[in-house]
């Protein structure tokens, strides 16, 4: 499940604190190193978002989660294993989101805005370039684009390494499965050696007319991976809690 809120509250110090005293000890210098008081609550809000989110998935609080070297946060218990819990969580201007599921998995939520001509030579293929000038034409550009890097940054922060990779190498076919070059995991290792690029799945939209959303993930196809669930803010910090 996709998980997310379009609701965002006011800024203010009141609300921080009293968010940031619910979230672990060991993750709150990395939430407090935003210099953005909008940042900064964004973030807090992703984590009361995973937090609801993870009772209505497992019927339990969150337990304990640890961030691993790559800097990705994982469940404790599964660190090194595969016992089918993953969470990766985003925000952008317009809302914030987590992503639940039984698979290896990266989402990215992105505002739509105006792109300048250097990004995009800097993160785009030659054919992704091509489809940018095609939608610029039908003046579709910003919103084209910010669908591409929301599934860039997915596919990224799938395995921890985000936007360290050449963002240009990162494809998205047009069947709707992803293409990464071979070596993209960090802590596990693929077989590559009959093939030259390893097969993911994924999915992205258009929440509103400035947001777009994309998640990726590892493995078969699983349908309840890609289901979005709108949640208001009310439930959200209402709902017991981290």
């Amino acid at each position: 499940m996709i998980y997310i809120c379009m609701q965002l509250p006011p800024v203010a110090q009141e609300l921080e604190a009293q968010l940031l005293a619910q979230v672990p000890e060991v993750h709150k210098p990395r939430i407090l190193r935003y210099r953005r008081e909008e940042d900064r609550l964004r973030s807090l809000l992703c984590w009361h978002l995973l937090c609801m989110g993870w009772r209505q998935e497992f019927g339990e609080p969150l337990p304990e989660i640890v961030r691993k070297r790559n800097g990705k946060l994982y469940v404790q218990e599964q660190a090194h294993t595969d016992d089918g819990r993953y969470f990766n969580f985003s925000h952008c201007n317009t809302g914030v989101c987590c992503a639940i599921g039984s698979r290896e998995l990266g989402v990215d939520m992105q505002e739509i805005r105006t792109v300048t001509h250097t990004l995009q030579t800097r993160c785009c293929s030659a054919q992704e370039l091509a489809w940018l000038a095609q939608a610029e034409a039908r003046g579709q550009k910003e919103q084209l684009f910010a669908l591409l890097w929301s599934r860039k940054e997915a596919m990224g922060k799938m395995d921890g390494r985000g936007i360290t990779l050449d963002l240009r190498t990162l494809g998205w076919m047009e069947d709707g499965r992803l293409e990464i070059p071979s070596g993209m995991g960090t802590e596990q290792n693929f077989d590559h050696s009959d093939q030259t690029s390893e097969l993911l799945h994924g999915r992205s939209w258009y929440l509103t007319e400035d947001t777009a959303l994309a998640i990726c993930y590892r493995g078969e196809r699983q349908t309840h991976m890609e289901q979005l669930v709108q949640v208001s803010l009310h439930d959200m910090l209402y709902s017991g809690g981290c």
